[in-house]
């Protein structure tokens, strides 16, 4: 609507793919790079979460999920940020938590799915986090995927991190783990 901010950024790059040029096609951007850019999710007492700026505006009728799956993930781009921050505010907790310097790459072809970074965390969190993740198959059948995941972290607070894990929400008072 012009005036609610959703994203803050220093920078974005857009990179035009030539493939839909060279077909007599609109141009269509396969690579962007945000640089810096600024986010923040809430998350109300009944642990529902959104993102600041687009509250109440979650689709009310049904989707044909798995299609819209198929159609992102079908086509081939890549997305960058460079040292962004998430604001996280929880109505459980007192104070935001901001994650820093978080670098992501997500790089999507049509049957190869590849998402990757690594952030700052909070200290109510620990220090320092990076993943990656990737799936290989048919957009539209993720059950059939294959999946690879890895996490790395230091000095993470697991009761903190439980917490958002409603079976262990609780059970864990103290502990932490590299």
């Amino acid at each position: 609507d012009g005036k609610r901010i959703i994203v803050a950024a220093r920078e974005v790059r857009l990179g035009i793919g030539m493939w839909s040029l060279l077909h007599g096609e609109l141009p269509r951007p396969d690579r962007i790079v945000l640089v810096a850019p600024h986010l923040e999710v809430a998350r109300d007492a009944a642990g529902v979460f959104s993102i600041v700026g687009l509250e109440g505006s979650a689709q009310q009728v049904p989707t044909d999920w798995r299609r819209n799956l198929r159609d992102v993930l079908s086509q081939s781009a890549v997305i960058v940020m460079k040292d962004g921050s998430l604001k996280f505010m929880d109505a459980r907790r007192s104070a935001p938590a901001e994650f820093a310097r978080m670098d992501l790459k997500v790089e999507n072809d049509a049957d190869s799915h590849r998402v990757s970074g690594d952030m700052q965390l909070p200290a109510a969190f620990g220090r320092s986090l990076d993943f990656e993740f990737s799936a290989d198959g048919d957009p539209g059948a993720p059950e059939q995927w294959d999946w690879q995941g890895r996490l790395r972290g230091k000095a993470l607070v697991l009761p903190q991190w439980l917490a958002y894990w409603p079976a262990y929400a609780g059970h864990f008072a103290s502990g932490g783990a590299d």
